[in-house]
């Protein structure tokens, strides 16, 4: 499967408060994949910034997920992380598809 590695680098008054790597590995360090779920058989779709939810909250909010195909099942996620580059993530939603 294809995956996607992205490289996180925040910067607040010319240092840098927050550098990771996004990826299946980091939401496993982060203990958010249930027990249940296997990366051997998952694949990253990168990240994407959520201007709007930022903005508005004077944060950066970030969106990834996990996509299982043969289980047609997505993982969707969202990462905060704050002005001192303190991050939390979260699960958001799990899709089935439907036939």
């Amino acid at each position: 499967y294809r995956k996607w590695i992205s490289e996180v680098t925040i910067t607040k008054d010319n240092i840098i408060i927050f550098r990771e790597t996004i990826d299946e590995q980091f939401l496993n360090k982060e203990n958010k994949l249930k027990k249940d779920e296997s990366l051997l058989n998952s694949i990253s779709i990168g990240v994407e910034v959520d201007e709007e939810l930022s903005l508005t909250n004077n944060e950066i909010y970030l969106h990834t997920a996990i996509l299982y195909p043969n289980e047609e099942k997505q993982i969707l996620y969202i990462l905060k992380i704050n002005d001192k580059g303190h991050s939390v993530l979260k699960e958001l939603n799990t899709f089935y598809k439907t036939t």
